[in-house]
């Protein structure tokens, strides 16, 4: 019986085993269209001869790809891996060796291109090659104009840097005197500060000795109220009061301390009372004191007041500064406007 050559199937082994071709003619005209994702492929092919099971050869050639047939054996399939794109004609010869009879077969194949080898990527890529150079040749003139900036500023600079070279002694010695006016204006700075100092220690010492005074006095008016000067002498213990009690609240003293305090505190007076224009005069001094850091004995001397008007004293100074609750008074003042 005359069996026929048939190639029996196509089949894709790059992803397992996906079937392209199942179809028994002796010959086919149409080439079967395989993918490039599946170029790795399987020819499986058979003449049947039942009466020996090794009894037919097989050779291939693969034209467009092989050089030559494949070595005659009993092997019934063909792989290929990685076929490039292009149409090829596989070509497989069957002999039986029992009758001497051969037969050949025949498929062709065509192996698609990738996406990205089609005519509409190229066109792709010849559009995005033409964009690429147009920014390329943007880019390179934006460079270069910012090359001529660059050169433009170094040139600028070499000039300001020719100019500043040239009034440097000018400038040399005008700066030696801005520095011996700094240090005039820091020694100037230091002796308001030691005098400020002083000035309060004496002002405290003062009104100390005034109020010792004043005591003294007070007792010696009592004392002498059964005797026949009496009238006399009151009058004179008096005045003497008063006198001291001038001379402890002496507007002068306090508006040449605040001259001297506003030069060592860098007008501390004049900014808050900027910020907070409803400032009394008692209310100013007691800023100055807390600035300063005295206790509230020592400012209870320099006003000529106790202590617990004092502490009043400082609680209204916070509702005019409008200070929280738990906020800190002296640290409030002391770290305002620095």
């Amino acid at each position: 019986y005359d069996y026929p050559l048939i190639i029996r199937s196509v089949t894709g082994t790059i992803r397992k085993d996906t079937l392209l071709y199942a179809k028994y003619p002796k010959d086919t005209k149409n080439a079967i269209k395989v993918q490039k994702s599946q170029n790795s492929i399987r020819i499986e092919f058979v003449m049947p001869e039942y009466r020996g099971a090794k009894s037919v050869i097989y050779s291939c050639y693969l034209e467009g790809y092989d050089r030559e047939w494949s070595i005659p054996s009993t092997n019934t399939y063909k792989e290929y891996t990685q076929l490039p794109r292009g149409t090829y004609t596989f070509i497989v010869k069957a002999t039986d060796t029992i009758n001497g009879q051969t037969k050949e077969s025949s498929l062709k194949i065509k192996i698609l291109p990738a996406w990205y080898e089609t005519w509409l990527s190229g066109l792709i890529y010849l559009a995005l090659i033409g964009v690429f150079i147009y920014y390329l040749i943007k880019y390179l003139k934006r460079r270069s104009e910012k090359e001529l900036r660059r050169i433009k500023a170094e040139k600028e600079r070499q000039l300001k840097e020719q100019q500043a070279l040239f009034t440097l002694e000018q400038t040399k010695q005008e700066k030696e005197l801005v520095k011996l006016q700094n240090e005039q204006l820091e020694h100037d700075l230091k002796q308001r500060s030691s005098e400020l100092a002083d000035s309060t220690m004496n002002l405290v010492r003062k009104n100390d000795m005034l109020q010792v005074l004043d005591e003294s006095l007070v007792e010696l008016s009592e004392s002498v109220r059964r005797e026949d000067a009496k009238a006399k002498i009151t009058k004179k213990i008096n005045d003497i009061r008063r006198d001291i009690q001038t001379n402890m609240n002496d507007d002068a003293n306090w508006e040449k301390f605040e001259e001297n305090f506003n030069l060592v505190y860098d007008n501390f007076m004049v900014k808050i009372l900027e910020k907070f224009p409803d400032l009394k005069k008692n209310d100013r001094k007691l800023c100055a004191y807390l600035r300063m850091g005295l206790s509230s004995k020592e400012m209870a001397s320099l006003m000529n007041t106790s202590v617990r008007s004092i502490e009043t004293a400082r609680y209204r100074l916070r509702k005019k500064l409008d200070l929280p609750t738990g906020d800190n008074l002296t640290e409030f003042i002391q770290r305002f406007e620095q």
